[in-house]
């Protein structure tokens, strides 16, 4: 690890194998685009010079902002991340102006137009669009005015930290009063040194060969128990062998499925939508149905799915759903690597009765986290990305999920920044080739569920919307 910055948070200088994989595609591959967007909506304007003073408080305490991704010199090896020689926060803190109070729906049409362009590689990967309304007074909607005086868009690469990272990250950017005293004193930016090329060849041959020693010291003594294993006992050995076949051939079964039928066509294009529900009846229903809050949300969202395939004049039995396994538990607290692991489940579309299909989605996601297959996705990650047009088949085979869905745990009291409390906190999470990304992020006493479409994969939109809404109405009734 680089070490640990300001507030206890860890980045790696290099990248995971799985970041550098999502970093190679969307660089191959503009579709494959890898940006998590959260979109926020506040009671009244907030002051935006405090806002660009806690930004750039922001990034002098936790420089990771100020870095960019820097290609390996070696054919193969992993990116890294370091210092932009010229970095300029006004290239990442941008100020819009728009009239009247500012709602979701215009924010989220500011995200459609931008939506398919990615976000600058030859710069620290990140963007926070400012959109200024005007209240009808200093106190919004406390003065008789409708609030929703400004809107913020968050946008980040993937590479740089996963959905549960990114709430550490919220910790720092969001106060948890409306006028909180000042953090301190600031550190000074940090010093940026250009390396010169031959000690940037030198660092990364030494960091490839160090992770061939590591890789090693790992896969020899396995390989050593294995062998032993197989001629002291070896019916447990076998055992363990096909439980690992069978775990990647269920995996390569569901992935090679055929696509849904009317979940078909991808583009680049990008259409938004978003729901929010009370958390307490998400946990109310769990609790009955003996399943988790992310159980009732993938509930919910297949209900919708199978009211809107309806209205399509389609039945599939089932859908592939494409869901984060996290392998955050035991890990060091601060680590922002991603920790997760992709899983794809075939989910069955056609179950009516809402408890029902919580137990079902239940037993799906707990055997998918118990796939020993899941636990080699990094060295799979790894071995195609090193392997030579790999890029341009997963390109060309894009995503084998029809939708991916998300659940991130956000906080459970207000924030506030630059004065302004935070109304809706609305993420919008990545399709990666899929035709339709559902993301979940609770927010005090409600979850709010960004709908990421794809207009070719669904043309009809705000009928999508129309159908998930009494989807969860269905499963929360």
């Amino acid at each position: 690890m680089a070490g640990t910055e300001d507030g206890g948070l860890r980045f790696d200088d290099r990248m995971t194998d799985v970041e550098a994989l999502l970093w190679s595609l969307e660089g191959h591959d503009p579709a494959l685009r890898s940006t998590m967007t959260v979109v926020a909506t506040f009671d009244r304007r907030p002051d935006l010079d405090a806002v660009a003073d806690r930004i750039d408080e922001l990034t002098r305490r936790l420089p990771r902002f100020r870095d960019r991704v820097a290609a390996s010199s070696l054919p193969s090896g992993r990116p890294r991340w370091e210092p932009d020689p010229d970095f300029d926060l006004e290239r990442h803190l941008i100020h819009v102006s728009a009239p009247g109070p500012v709602s979701l729906a215009q924010l989220l049409r500011i995200c459609e137009e931008d939506g398919s362009a990615p976000l600058a590689r030859d710069r620290a990967p990140w963007q926070m669009l400012f959109v200024g309304g005007t209240d009808d007074g200093p106190g919004g909607r406390q003065n008789g005015g409708s609030g929703g005086g400004g809107g913020l868009v968050v946008q980040l690469h993937h590479s740089f930290t996963d959905g549960l990272g990114a709430v550490k990250l919220a910790a720092h950017l969001f106060d948890l009063e409306r006028h909180p005293s000042g953090l301190g004193m600031a550190p000074p930016a940090p010093q940026v040194e250009n390396r010169p090329q031959p000690r940037g060849i030198w660092d990364d041959l030494r960091f490839e060969a160090g992770r061939s020693v590591e890789l090693a010291r790992r896969i020899v003594p396995w390989a050593a128990t294995a062998v032993r294993d197989a001629v002291t006992d070896p019916q447990p050995r076998a055992d363990a062998t096909v439980k690992m076949v069978q775990s990647f051939w269920s995996l390569a079964r569901v992935a090679a499925g055929p696509l849904d039928p009317i979940l078909e066509g991808r583009s680049t294009g990008v259409k938004l939508g978003a729901l929010s529900l009370p958390i307490d009846e998400f946990r109310r229903v769990a609790q009955r149905a003996g399943g988790t809050v992310n159980d009732v949300f993938l509930a919910g969202a297949l209900g919708g799915l199978r009211l809107y395939h309806a209205k399509r004049g389609s039945h599939p039995p089932s859908l592939r759903l494409g869901i984060p396994i996290s392998t955050r538990e035991g890990a060091t607290e601060g680590d922002m690597r991603n920790q997760f692991m992709p899983a794809l489940l075939a989910v069955p579309l056609q179950l009516l009765d809402p408890v029902e299909r919580i137990r079902v989605l239940h037993e799906l996601v707990i055997a998918a986290r118990n796939q020993p297959a899941l636990q080699l996705m990094d060295t799979v990650a790894e071995m195609v990305r090193r392997t030579p047009g790999s890029l341009r088949l997963i390109s060309t085979l894009r995503n084998p999920a029809d939708v991916m869905a998300s659940n991130i745990p956000g906080s459970p009291v207000d924030l506030y920044l630059g004065g302004a409390k935070v109304d809706q906190l609305v993420p919008i999470g990545p399709r990666g080739g899929a035709g339709l990304n559902l993301t979940l992020l609770s927010h005090v006493d409600a979850v709010h569920i960004g709908v990421n479409m794809d207009p070719v994969t669904i043309p009809d939109g705000d009928v999508l919307i129309d159908c998930l809404r009494a989807g969860f109405d269905e499963t929360l009734g």
